[in-house]
């Protein structure tokens, strides 16, 4: 039986945060393999041609999506190499000597809006919360990640709380590029001017 000491425990509170977390993430991964495997895709693929077409840059080394999905350097190439077989995507070169770049293909872009919609069991849950309650779990959840980033458990992210730009005096959240506070829907996750702190 819980005691009224028990429900308030922050530890329990930390508890309940992580499974509330981790259901929230087998969502994704449920969703992500039902939504790609009649295009024969795994959830790696899906989420991958997902994330370069949310991208402001149309392309990206396999350095640094290794890094952003933090799994080896072998373990990306396997991927986007099956995607490329596929044609979903090209590498090309870059702007340095044997520098590779990869973007998706038009038929990788088409491909990407169909399975965009993995997302869409999260998204519509979103949705019934109120535009506060949303703008706060969206700083709470900016928060973690910089955390995470903070201990080293994530890459960098190109995020207000990341960036040299970014100041917090008191409770207020200010950028000094922009000169403005920053309300919680203000807060950027990936800011084409992030300058990391």
């Amino acid at each position: 039986m819980t005691s009224a000491g028990q429900l308030n425990d922050p530890s329990t509170t930390d508890e309940k945060i992580l499974a509330v977390l981790e259901r929230i993430g087998q969502v994704l991964k449920t969703s992500a393999w039902k939504t790609g495997r009649p295009l024969l895709l795994n959830p790696a693929q899906t989420q991958l041609l997902v994330f370069l077409s949310n991208k402001s840059t149309a392309h990206h080394q396999v350095t640094g999506l290794a890094r952003q999905f933090q799994v080896s350097k072998a373990s990306m190439s396997d991927t986007l190499r099956a995607l490329e077989q596929r044609q979903l995507l090209c590498r090309m070169p870059g702007n340095r000597p044997g520098q590779k770049i990869v973007g998706l293909t038009e038929f990788g872009r088409q491909t990407a809006q169909k399975v965009i919609r993995y997302t869409e069991p999260l998204l519509s849950a979103l949705k019934m919360l109120q535009n506060e309650e949303r703008g706060l779990l969206y700083q709470t959840l900016s928060d973690l990640v910089s955390a995470l980033h903070r201990s080293g458990f994530i890459p960098q992210q190109r995020m207000c709380q990341t960036c040299l730009h970014y100041r917090q005096p008191g409770s207020a959240r200010y950028c000094s590029l922009l000169d403005q506070v920053l309300g919680p829907e203000s807060l950027q996750i990936d800011c084409p001017e992030h300058v990391p702190a």
